[in-house]
This record gives C-alpha cells, structure tokens and sequence, in this order.
C-alpha cells in the first residue's frame, strides 16, 4: 500500500511539471477550462483519493477501533505486537476479514 501511494506521489509530481511545460506562456482563453489544465490536476486529485484509501484499508487491516488481539497462550496484547509482552508467545495473526 505504501508504494502504491509513493507511485502515485511521483506520477503527480511529474504529471505537474508536465502541466507547467506545457502551459506556460500559452494564452488563457474564458471559457471552459482545457483539457491540459484537469490533467494537470488530476494526479493531486489521485493523491488525496488514493491517500484516503491507504488510511480506510490499513485501518481495515488492523480490525477496527475494536480489535482484541492475543497471543497463543490468550493474553490481549497491543496492536502493533509481534510476540505477547507477558509471556513471550507469538501473535495470533488475523486474516483480513476479520477471523483466525
């Protein structure tokens, strides 16, 4: 998912200067806008979308503000734990709809 969003970071970035290249020292006309000008932001667009999806599918992935997770032996541990803080066991690691 990180990279994913890091792809989508460089292509605005590029898509941008692009845009500028392209639109600098062209005349503006009054009506609508061009097509060079909403491709120019459609890749800040990609990135506030794309941003706000990473957020909704990690938050997914962790279970909600409500997920318990426990190590092997049943002892609650904390969220981002790899191995139970009380007896060293492993975590029991849950699939991503929700179940063992």
């Amino acid at each position: 998912m990180k990279y994913g969003l890091y792809g989508i970071a460089i292509y605005a970035a590029v898509n941008f200067v692009v845009f500028i290249l392209l639109t600098v020292g062209k005349p503006q006309g009054s009506g609508p806008m061009p097509p060079g000008v909403v491709r120019g932001f459609s890749g800040h667009w990609m990135i506030f979308y794309g941003a706000a999806f990473a957020i909704l599918y990690s938050y997914k992935q962790v279970g909600g503000e409500n997920a318990v997770r426990r190590c092997v032996a049943g002892h609650e541990v904390s969220a981002t734990a790899k191995f139970c803080e009380q007896c060293g066991q492993p975590v029991i690691e849950r699939n991503s709809f929700g179940g063992r």
